[in-house]
């Protein structure tokens, strides 16, 4: 995965892509057209840590918002997806009173 300062949660919504032993990362689509009028930018920012099957993608924001299920429908739909997950933003830790 990438640093974590390149990661930015308020432009982009992540997405870990599983993909079968067999198939080429490059298979991934850069975007997915949802309907007759909309094309979804995708950014496929490499391998999630060791794992040579699990790539991270990145989806603008304001595409997320507005096609959000329609993406990962579609994603899941591809030939040799095996699972589609949304990373969740990290929160914010914070220290609690000591008494």
């Amino acid at each position: 995965m990438p640093e974590p300062q390149n990661l930015n949660h308020g432009t982009t919504t992540y997405l870990t892509v599983t993909l079968a032993s067999s198939i080429s990362p490059s298979s991934l689509p850069s975007y997915l057209n949802v309907n007759a009028e909309a094309a979804v930018a995708l950014d496929n920012l490499g391998n999630v840590g060791e794992l040579k099957d699990v790539h991270l993608v990145g989806v603008p924001k304001e595409q997320w918002d507005t096609w959000g299920s329609e993406i990962v429908q579609r994603l899941q739909a591809g030939p040799g997806v095996t699972d589609v997950q949304v990373v969740a933003a990290p929160s914010t830790r914070r220290k609690r009173d000591e008494f």
